[in-house]
């Protein structure tokens, strides 16, 4: 009666085992070296040879097989993990980052999915308790921009939830500010290609942003004229040519060999975007040019030659418009502020406009 009550109430736990058949003493040696691999170093290394695997259940000294395998195609040895997550106030909305967090000998392992736009990994180093965090973009791994820039948003939350702002570098020489304002300039980037997309009802594909630099300027000065509302000169050196189809702003009077003359007209420009076509109707003025000759045909229509002087190159300035309406409405106030045409920079001349006030406001929070 003793030994059956010792039987009910005994606290002998029950635990779980397996057994794996090798084929050969290599197979098995292969076995070893990758658990090594993956206590030193993480991940996952697949074996091969194995002829097949037992899962037991103990308890005390006995043992039940509850599962055998003898057809084993592929084995794959990796760390045992468990969940971290954080709950993120990104600018757009709480986001949860998950992380997969593992031991190996030297300390603690945090990583996202492999699927993660974004790939993030943290080691943590048990014996000095330093850290290192690296990152890796995924591009083709999101399927809209909007899910690119959340992806961002959320990566910077994380940091910025992990590092004060005041903490500039991390003590195995990271530059932490770098790198949140690499992630900065990324979603103000991205913030103007969704600007784009909503304007002209396009898509973008993110896996092909790598691709084409020159996209990114193209997409800068789209932004500039229809959201910034801009006026843009281009760089392009203007030569010596004939009006058509142009507006001069001068009385007819005035007009002499030799005099300076404003000349209005309406253009499109076209525009890709890695691959994607868009057309803007822009509104220009054509400054600094000098009538070098007037002739009348027999039908007496005017022909007028400008040029430029060497101190006074010709430039064209624009403003830019969805519409050719909004282009034709701009033409008739072009010259009741013709001082913007005149004072325009170039679309790189306001990126670096840009900068300065950025770098400005840096220094004077350092100071």
């Amino acid at each position: 009666m003793g030994n059956k009550l010792k039987k009910v109430f005994s606290k002998e736990e029950i635990s779980y085992g397996g057994k794996i058949n090798f084929s050969n003493q290599e197979s098995y040696e292969n076995f070893m070296m990758a658990l090594e691999t993956v206590q030193e170093e993480g991940g996952s290394v697949r074996v091969k040879g194995v002829d097949s695997v037992e899962t037991l259940i103990r308890k005390g000294n006995s043992e039940y097989l509850i599962n055998e395998n003898n057809k084993i195609y592929d084995l794959v040895v990796a760390p045992s993990t468990d969940e971290v997550s954080f709950e993120l106030d990104t600018a757009c909305g709480k986001k949860m980052l998950i992380f997969n967090r593992y031991l190996i000998n030297k300390g603690v392992v945090l990583q996202t999915s492999q699927n993660a736009i974004i790939f993030l990994k943290i080691f943590l180093e048990k014996d000095s308790m330093k850290s290192n965090i690296s990152y890796q973009i995924h591009l083709e791994k999101a399927k809209t921009i909007k899910e690119l820039t959340e992806g961002y948003y959320i990566v910077l939350s994380f940091f910025n939830l992990l590092f004060r702002d005041d903490i500039k570098r991390l003590e195995n020489g990271i530059d932490i500010k770098s790198i949140k304002m690499y992630f900065v300039k990324s979603i103000e980037a991205y913030k103007k290609l969704e600007y784009v997309e909503k304007e002209f009802g396009v898509t973008f594909v993110p896996k092909v942003l790598t691709q084409n630099e020159d996209s990114w300027m193209d997409l800068e000065e789209l932004y500039l004229a229809l959201k910034e509302k801009e006026v843009i000169r281009l760089n392009a050196k203007v030569n010596d040519t004939e009006t058509t189809g142009m507006k001069i702003n001068q009385q007819i009077d005035d007009i002499k060999v030799g005099s300076a003359i404003d000349i209005t007209f309406i253009t499109k420009i076209y525009y890709s975007l890695w691959d994607v076509k868009i057309t803007l109707f822009s509104a220009n003025l054509l400054s600094n040019a000098i009538i070098k000759e007037i002739n009348e045909s027999s039908d007496g229509e005017i022909k007028i030659l400008y040029g430029s002087e060497d101190s006074r190159p010709m430039y064209i300035s624009y403003m830019g418009f969805k519409t050719e309406e909004e282009a034709k409405e701009e033409m008739k106030e072009i010259m009741n502020h013709k001082a913007d045409y005149l004072n325009a920079l170039t679309v790189l001349g306001y990126i670096n406009k840009r900068k300065s006030k950025e770098n400005d406001y840096i220094n004077n929070e350092l100071e």
